[in-house]
């Protein structure tokens, strides 16, 4: 099934996934990822994957989801984390969502929506965030920030059939699988 209104996907996302507060306050509404922005950082990580004779990845709506949900539980914590105390880890986070994988990586960062060039350069400056960019196991990816919390899913999905083989680098829209 294709999707192609990141809007109402992100949305949909932070409307539904967005944690209370310990004291059972409502978090604050959140300012999410921009489409341009995500579609930059699509690009930036596609690019550097093709210079080392990597296919692209594919946005994934569920990694999608899973991005804007940790970068909103982030951003309601004001902390970076690779866990959190209501959804888990990444793996956990997809299991609840019902997504097989035989692999699985996350990659957050600090940084505002409109620096997603710098915020690219400092992850691909780091071995670990730059390994899991490359990782050539790795066929997709979701992209999420929530008040300056980036968050970076990428995934190896089990029976990969509805991958498509011809990934735009670039791409002009977002499609979802």
């Amino acid at each position: 099934m294709q999707f192609k209104l990141l809007g109402s996907i992100v949305a949909l996302a932070a409307a539904i996934s967005s944690p209370s507060t310990t004291s059972g306050a409502a978090v604050p509404a959140q300012t999410s990822v921009s489409v341009e922005s995500t579609l930059r950082m699509a690009c930036l990580v596609n690019s550097a994957r093709s210079l080392y004779g990597l296919r692209p990845l594919v946005v994934s709506a569920s990694l999608t989801m899973v991005a804007t949900q940790h970068s909103s539980f982030q951003a309601s914590k004001s902390q970076m984390t690779h866990s959190d105390s209501i959804y888990g880890s990444l793996g956990d986070r997809l299991l609840r969502l019902g997504s097989d994988f035989s692999k699985v990586a996350e990659n957050i960062a600090m940084g505002g929506i409109n620096e997603v060039d710098k915020i690219f350069r400092e992850l691909m400056g780091d071995s670990a965030h730059f390994n899991n960019i490359m990782d050539p196991k790795i066929t997709a990816m979701g992209l999420g920030c929530v008040n300056n919390y980036w968050t970076q899913e990428f995934s190896a999905p089990m029976g990969q059939s509805n991958i498509p083989q011809n990934v735009e680098v670039c791409p002009k829209t977002l499609t979802y699988y």
